[in-house]
């Protein structure tokens, strides 16, 4: 973990120990932001996370970094998504805010090649302070083939997109998936293939890339790894 506040405050001192045991365990990068004082405070040493860059580079860049560093046409859209979390945190109800989670995948400029990912961030509250002081962001490589910027409230139907046009998160309507299509895709999960899960579930092979036909279109995406990505995001398996 790399440490780029030299004066880092008492009460988030634990918060950083815990983000820095969340590193080993798992091959997701990992970064907290001080929202208060709007300072990256530290990161893993990911290349996912520190996009080729020096330690320097990245102290230079300072609160932005990210934006500094994604392909030109996406970094407005994802600018306007962090100017306007404030308002979307606040718009939420008070007893749900600590469990909203946003997913927000885009191409970033890695050591000379585009590569596309995916920060998993959540605002975290610090104290008794109702106001959010911490972004913690996980890293991985995106499942997603396209630029998507999405979230919802963990264990509830509330589900939000970033609308680049109104510059602001939108309330939409939850994904309905049929029992059927809820089992196909916990099966697929676990890494069987077609004929596998046509034997468990009792159904021909044709129903089954029937029912991934139609999850697809439900969901809006073009391959297997999407969906599942979009199911677990959503809660949905």
């Amino acid at each position: 973990m790399i440490i780029y506040d030299e004066h880092i405050p008492d009460e988030i001192v634990p918060y950083i120990q815990m983000a820095q045991i969340v590193s080993k365990m798992d091959y997701q990068g990992v970064y907290i932001v001080d929202m208060k004082r709007r300072k990256t405070v530290c990161a893993t040493d990911n290349p996912l996370v520190l996009c080729g860059l020096s330690n320097q580079a990245i102290e230079e860049h300072g609160f932005p970094f990210y934006t500094n560093v994604i392909r030109d046409e996406e970094a407005p859209i994802v600018r306007a998504m962090v100017a306007s979390l404030k308002d979307f945190y606040y718009g939420i109800p008070e007893q749900l805010r600590d469990q909203v989670v946003l997913y927000v995948s885009f191409h970033i400029n890695n050591g000379g090649r585009q590569v596309m990912v995916t920060h998993k961030l959540s605002m975290i509250r610090v104290g008794d302070d109702k106001r959010p002081r911490l972004l913690l962001g996980m890293v991985s490589p995106s499942v997603y083939g396209s630029f998507v910027i999405h979230g919802g409230i963990v264990g509830t139907d509330h589900f939000y997109r970033f609308d680049p046009t109104q510059k602001a998160w939108v309330h939409v309507i939850p994904y309905r998936l049929s029992p059927g299509e809820v089992r196909m895709l916990h099966l697929t999960a676990q890494g069987l293939s077609i004929e596998q899960i046509a034997a468990l579930m009792f159904r021909s092979p044709s129903t089954i890339k029937y029912y991934r036909r139609q999850i697809f279109k439900k969901l809006g995406v073009r391959k297997t790894s999407e969906a599942i990505a979009h199911a677990v995001n959503y809660c949905l398996i």
